[in-house]
């Protein structure tokens, strides 16, 4: 089952990201550029992920005619696009979409492939390699050496042949909540930030095995922000099995990527029909979460380590402040705890002047609970 997104040149805000959410979109496609008038900014997209949509990242600068290709240009506008991508804070494995704009024909296309080699060269792994173009570019650069790692068709040019790639443009220029928009189908996971998995079918309960804990982290890489350490033991929701190395999964009311080697099946779910997988939030709504005896707030990426040391006493979840949502903070039967920072009286509050002075105090918090 595919989702609904759309692609704009218009930046959005709150009001307008909301809209769109309200009209059932998942994902947004946006141009990358800061200097840009269609450039995306870390305000939009805060505001994109504040309504829990996803975005897909687009390089585009005048892509519209068969000169503009060759591996020199593929290099500098990769270069380009994964410094503006980092600007932005998206997470190494995003896909960054590289457009052709126009209707490429056969004596085209070494030109294109040449581009996309030298695309790849350029992002030296970083990010995804997105290709965006008619139904003859997608094939031609399937069947080249150089094959991009995500496949967005526009059915401009394409003579009513559908490609089976990860996104379908199937419509310009329509008004969406306030924005003119072209529609898309979200046939498969496009490597958008966070990922939206179209077709991901559950794959059922899974149990942690990690003396310190499994990281939850946002997108399926080490370079993920990390949201949350779940506990050894700690059973998670398993949604699809994204690769060999990364699963995606829920737990504690939030979803995000956890590395597969520390998680062992413990429930095949029954057959069922394919489902639209939960699109990860970088704030997500908690509609529901378990009860909990104990909660570990990290006040910053810094503060985890220490936070973890305590989780590993307590026996209870860690999560960042920054996905901390009032549901959790009801779930929980006492009053949490909150590692570094300042005082907060909805925590227990354990923290130093300083990272290290922080971990002492709680060193010294767990010596007098041991005694």
């Amino acid at each position: 089952m595919s989702l609904n997104g759309i692609d704009c040149a218009t930046k959005l805000n709150p009001t307008t990201a909301t809209n769109l959410k309200n009209a059932s979109i998942s994902a947004v496609g946006r141009y990358l550029g800061r200097n840009s008038w269609k450039g995306l900014t870390p305000q939009e997209v805060q505001a994109i992920h504040n309504a829990g949509l996803s975005v897909w990242l687009t390089w585009e600068t005048d892509p519209t005619h068969a000169s503009y290709f060759s591996y020199s240009k593929g290099v500098s506008d990769a270069q380009a696009a994964a410094t503006e991508a980092e600007y932005l804070g998206a997470p190494h494995g995003t896909a960054i979409y590289f457009t052709v704009d126009f209707n490429a024909q056969a004596q085209d296309m070494a030109a294109i492939i040449e581009y996309f080699r030298g695309v790849r060269d350029g992002l030296q792994g970083s990010y995804l390699v997105g290709a965006y173009g008619s139904y003859a570019v997608l094939e031609a650069l399937e069947h080249s050496g150089h094959a991009p790692d995500r496949y967005w068709q526009t059915y401009a040019w394409s003579r009513g042949q559908v490609y089976p790639g990860h996104l379908y443009q199937y419509q310009n220029g329509v008004q969406i909540g306030g924005v003119q928009v072209d529609r898309n189908h979200i046939n498969k996971a496009p490597g958008a930030w966070p990922e939206v998995m179209a077709d991901a079918t559950p794959v059922g309960q899974a149990v942690v095995h990690a003396n310190g804990g499994l990281h939850l982290r946002d997108a399926p890489a080490v370079s993920g922000k990390l949201i949350a350490n779940m506990p050894d033991s700690s059973k998670v929701e398993v949604l699809a099995k994204t690769s060999d190395n990364w699963w995606q999964v829920s737990w504690g009311g939030h979803t995000g990527y956890a590395a597969a080697e520390y998680l062992a099946i413990v429930q095949p779910p029954d057959p069922q029909p394919i489902v639209e997988a939960p699109v990860p939030a970088a704030h997500p709504e908690v509609k529901e979460v378990t009860q909990l005896d104990n909660l570990i707030v990290a006040y910053g990426d810094a503060d985890m380590p220490a936070a973890t040391e305590l989780m590993n006493f307590l026996r209870c979840p860690v999560i960042l402040l920054d996905y901390v949502t009032p549901a959790l903070l009801a779930a929980c039967k006492g009053k949490p705890y909150k590692v570094g920072g300042p005082d907060d009286p909805k925590y227990v509050t354990i923290a130093g002047q300083d990272r290290n002075a922080t971990a002492v105090a709680v060193g010294d918090f767990i010596a007098k609970g041991k005694q």
